[in-house]
């Protein structure tokens, strides 16, 4: 799946949320579009609908990064003599952040191979390489095996400036998706269309 499809997906599954959240939010059939996201048509007509994710960079992609170290450690794995096909949970703890891509995947590797015949054995912490949590070896429900780690970062509340100039800039935008809108087809819906610019608002964001 190409990653604009999976940012789609992602996108309507945030605008799905919001319509269960708000009751405010108009109905209506929802099209997925670009510059802007969606195109709703409602009753009343065509709404355009940008999707803005604020959050903290750098814990995302400090995440990512993360992600990638159970396929290499599997990968380290498998070239082991006498290597069995065995599936992997991870956890990583707050010290992973400190210690080096290489570093994270060697040790998982080398510590699957050493316990790939202790599966479901439960171990404690002092038993885990650095930079672990939890190290779950189990037998394969999946050819060759399936290793994964636990997905999570952190995220902190956007700070008023920058909804503010989230909004500010998709305003500079407000002309062209009014274009958009009065050549899209609407189902049903009536002629007059309307775009509006937004500005911050504590009650609303």
């Amino acid at each position: 799946m190409l990653w604009s499809s999976r940012k789609k997906q992602a996108e309507t599954h945030y605008i799905e949320e919001a319509r269960r959240a708000s009751s405010i939010f108009p109905a209506g059939d929802l099209i997925p579009h670009e510059r802007p996201d969606f195109l709703l048509h409602a009753a009343t007509g065509t709404i355009g609908i940008e999707v803005t994710e604020l959050c903290r960079e750098e814990p995302r992609a400090e995440a990512g990064r993360l992600m990638k170290v159970p396929d290499t450690a599997r990968g380290r794995y498998i070239r082991l003599a006498n290597a069995e096909p065995v599936d992997v949970s991870t956890a990583f703890s707050l010290q992973a952040t400190t210690i080096g891509f290489n570093e994270l995947a060697h040790s998982l590797a080398e510590f699957v191979y050493k316990h790939r015949h202790e599966k479901t054995r439960r171990f404690t912490w002092r038993d885990l390489p650095k930079g672990y949590l939890h190290i779950g070896i189990h037998r394969p429900n999946y050819p060759g095996g399936k290793w994964h780690a636990v997905r999570a970062f952190d995220v902190v509340s956007a700070p008023k400036q920058l909804v503010e100039a989230r909004i500010a800039e998709k305003n500079t935008r407000v002309a062209e998706y009014r274009k958009v809108a009065s050549v899209t087809p609407s189902h049903n819906c009536a002629s007059e269309r309307k775009s509006h610019e937004f500005a911050y608002d504590d009650n609303s964001v």
